[in-house]
């Protein structure tokens, strides 16, 4: 582990474009280790503390406190070498964290960094793990590891590191082999989450298109261009608000009618999740809603964010090579009303038959209307002839499921 951490330190520290403030509290010792036991850390490292609660008792494993240290560790950065600002950045890090084990072992560890002004770039982070088999020294080292993380996210934002680096690439890969499923990784970053979906700034790269798309995959960002096609992909739009059951429920049974409908096997087809930051129904999802949505899916789910709320633009977009859409019943509804096209019936009608001329289709999943007592599905929409075939039913799938009842 040390290796790979010290290799990727080295290359932030050969670079001599950041200057760095660390102070800790109850965890992430480890990480201070890595910082001073790879050469030439005075170059980037000013100045680091490990606090205790003696020392310190106002302090509490806790967001405020977390953001405190942040602060405290800035401003001492800068009162240490304002001479070097702006052109030398000054990243204020601090880290509450509770490491214990009992009979079970927990590890809980809120992170809150601050970036010098000139750069506005900030991010909070609550990361909770329980696992029987790490032990004390196993849960800070994993606490550590989120603390270089964040600084790798800060570093490839401003081109310092960039995210094909060998030595990011080894990082990243080292970060989530660590993790387990059971890790709850919960990002909360206006100026990450929000300017990666708009501004065009992405936490993991340099830049991204003007109609960004990002895939969020092994708790990493990652820009389309760097990830590899896949030949049968269906997209599973929504707000997952909460992520349950029937959404994962109606992703399968449309695996299984795709794979039936071309003759393939089901493990061929990716499903893909996508949550978009604006709606058309819906309000925009703040930054610290995205993040809090993101950590319910699991390590080896892949969720694409874009700000495209409409099926067109998802069709025209820089998405990746999309074979179907899988939505449900009250979508369904929405996609075949005039409403939506400037009340138009023919504009309704031309722009869903681009999507069969690119032979994208819609599998379609029913659901148990209240108002009406009965079980809504395909055959209770009104299709024109011309886009029959651009609508497939999933009559196998019925989860009597939804975000609005257990919300």
């Amino acid at each position: 582990m040390f290796t790979i951490v010290s290799k990727l330190l080295s290359k932030i520290y050969d670079s001599k474009q950041l200057h760095l403030v660390l102070h800790l509290y109850g965890g992430g010792s480890s990480a201070l280790q890595w910082m001073m036991h790879t050469p030439h850390s005075s170059s980037t490292l000013l100045h680091a503390e490990v606090l205790s609660p003696s020392s310190s008792p106002s302090l509490s494993i806790s967001k405020s406190s977390s953001k405190k240290l942040a602060l405290s560790s800035y401003r001492h950065g800068l009162s240490l070498c304002p001479s070097l600002l702006p052109s030398t950045p000054i990243v204020g890090l601090g880290c509450t964290a509770r490491l214990f084990s009992s009979s079970s072992s927990r590890c809980k560890a809120n992170v809150y960094l601050t970036f010098s002004s000139s750069q506005s770039f900030s991010a909070e982070l609550l990361f909770s793990s329980s696992c029987l088999t790490r032990s004390l020294s196993d849960l800070d080292s994993l606490v550590s590891l989120v603390l270089i993380h964040l600084l790798v996210d800060y570093c490839c934002a401003h081109s310092i590191l960039f995210s094909d680096d060998d030595e990011v690439v080894a990082f990243r890969s080292l970060f989530s082999s660590s993790l387990l499923s059971s890790d709850q990784f919960f990002l909360s970053s206006p100026s990450q989450l929000r300017s990666l979906l708009e501004s065009g700034q992405a936490p993991i790269v340099p830049s991204i298109p003007s109609s960004p798309v990002v895939l969020y995959h092994h708790r990493s960002f990652h820009l389309m261009s760097d990830v590899s096609p896949y030949p049968h992909t269906l997209l599973l739009p929504g707000s997952f608000n909460p992520l349950h059951a029937g959404h994962r429920g109606l992703f399968e049974a449309a695996k299984r009618a795709y794979a039936s409908r071309f003759h393939i096997s089901p493990d061929l087809v990716r499903c893909v999740f996508e949550i978009t930051s604006r709606n058309v129904d819906k309000p925009t999802i703040d930054d610290v809603e995205l993040s809090r949505r993101l950590s319910l899916f699991t390590l080896s789910d892949f969720v694409l964010l874009t700000n495209l709320p409409l099926f067109i633009d998802k069709l025209n977009s820089s998405l990746p090579s999309i074979s179907g859409f899988v939505i449900g019943y009250d979508t369904a509804v929405r996609l075949l009303s005039p409403r939506y096209y400037n009340d138009s019936f023919d504009s309704m009608l031309d722009s869903l038959l681009v999507f069969l001329k690119r032979d994208v289709c819609f599998f379609v999943g029913g659901r148990f209307d209240d108002s009406s007592q009965s079980f809504k599905s395909l055959s209770d929409l009104s299709i024109p002839p011309s886009l029959r075939s651009l609508f497939i039913p999933l009559p196998q799938f019925r989860i009597d499921l939804s975000s609005s009842e257990i919300r």
